[in-house]
């Protein structure tokens, strides 16, 4: 567009150019004297001759000067006219320079868009690949988590089991063991009440018992019960310390049963 308006004001400049050139002479045959007081011009006199033949060409010529000065006024118009029309096409060239200036910041502002936004894509791309890639281990390592749970719950299950027999084991220590102390114990405890209120010693019993020995038998309960609180039997830890007597294991030990008489040994008899 701008092309086409400086080719358009190269044209009128060209058609206006020889009008501006007949009326330049036309003012130059208007202004060659000076105009004094009471309608008397002054020449100077080298311009004499010159003002003489051209004021004959102007008597011989009047008709065709005063058409020319018609069209000087009308090259003066068209002059304007010519001028409003560069001054409008200055200002259109003007507003399309702006114009062309808006679309080049727009166009680089798009630019600039389109290399972020290609950009956020990339960075989006690459972001998705790592989603992709964290998914994909996420899932190996949940497999994984999986499979040592199921290890951890079989070694959980062994060493709860084994727990279970160690505390049975446990269980059965500390049983022993009270029923030791309170074996023991019949050695100062085990007494009788007699027809006359007197307390005498029954088979278990010791009646000569020193002391220290009183002393060791009750320390060996104090002792067993003291383990068995902090290894969570309280309830055997009672019976140690408040009470005694033999076992039916330890019963069948100290006293065996008489050994059963063979058939053959009857018949001898």
């Amino acid at each position: 567009m701008i092309g086409e308006i400086e080719q358009e004001k190269e044209a009128i400049v060209a058609e206006v150019e020889p009008l501006r050139e007949l009326k330049t002479g036309i003012d130059e045959i208007d202004t060659t004297g000076t105009k004094l007081p009471f309608g008397v011009v002054a020449i100077k006199k080298k311009d004499l001759e010159a003002v003489k033949e051209q004021a004959k060409a102007y008597t011989a010529n009047r008709d065709e000067i005063g058409e020319m000065r018609e069209r000087s006024a009308a090259v003066s118009r068209r002059e304007q006219r010519v001028d409003q029309r560069e001054q409008l096409l200055d200002n259109k060239a003007n507003e399309l320079a702006r114009q062309q200036q808006q679309l080049q910041q727009m166009y680089q502002r798009q630019l600039n868009l389109n290399q972020l936004l290609e950009k956020s894509e990339q960075d989006g791309r690459a972001k998705d690949k790592q989603i992709a890639d964290l998914q994909t281990e996420n899932a190996s390592l949940r497999g994984q988590i999986r499979s040592l749970t199921a290890q951890m719950d079989e070694i959980k299950a062994e060493l709860w089991d084994k727990i279970n027999n160690l505390r049975d084991k446990l269980r059965g220590a500390y049983e022993s063991l009270t029923n030791v102390v309170k074996a023991v114990g019949m050695l100062k405890y085990d007494r009788e009440k007699d027809q006359n209120g007197n307390y005498t010693y029954g088979k278990y019993g010791i009646s000569n018992l020193s002391k220290a020995q009183e002393k060791l038998i009750d320390g060996l309960a104090e002792y067993g019960a003291k383990w068995a609180k902090e290894d969570g039997f309280p309830e055997m830890a009672e019976e140690m310390e408040k009470h005694v007597g033999i076992s039916k294991g330890i019963e069948k030990i100290v006293e065996p049963p008489a050994p059963k008489r063979s058939k053959g040994w009857e018949m001898e008899l």
